[in-house]
């Protein structure tokens, strides 16, 4: 799926109950729902054939859902702090904003699975590719 589309499911899933958890929870699902395609940096490194090896790869995994979901929350929390506005409503716990998060990731990996690419959602442990191929990807 290309972002605006993630994009999109993220604000999407901020229509729903999980946005009682508070302040900062369309924000951590809107960065959530984008941040395990930052293996493009891999491109500044080693150029993209180095893209192409991680491309979803240990972002998609379960150790980029639990570490990337963290620094989400962890980033929105700090910035729902500094902007805490007593007559505002209240911002949500890390904890909440951590769940948020996660669920955004997951959602981002499972919409990648109907691609003709697909995704490796059990990397770094096994890098094998699972995929649907149920949408075509267009460059």
């Amino acid at each position: 799926m290309d972002n605006i589309t993630h994009s999109l499911f993220g604000l999407t899933l901020a229509r729903t109950p999980l946005s009682r958890a508070g302040r900062g929870t369309t924000a951590a699902l809107f960065l959530a729902s984008n941040v395990p395609d930052i293996d493009i940096v891999a491109t500044a490194f080693g150029g993209a054939a180095r893209y192409l090896e991680v491309h979803r790869g240990p972002t998609h995994g379960p150790l980029g859902l639990a570490g990337l979901s963290f620094v989400v929350a962890g980033l929105v929390w700090l910035g729902t702090r500094r902007r805490a506005d007593a007559s505002g409503p209240p911002g949500a716990s890390l904890a909440a904003l951590w769940l948020a998060s996660a669920i955004g990731i997951f959602f981002h990996v499972l919409m990648d699975l109907p691609t003709s690419y697909g995704t490796r959602p059990l990397s770094p442990f096994s890098w094998t590719w699972y995929g649907l191929d149920w949408l075509p990807i267009v460059d």
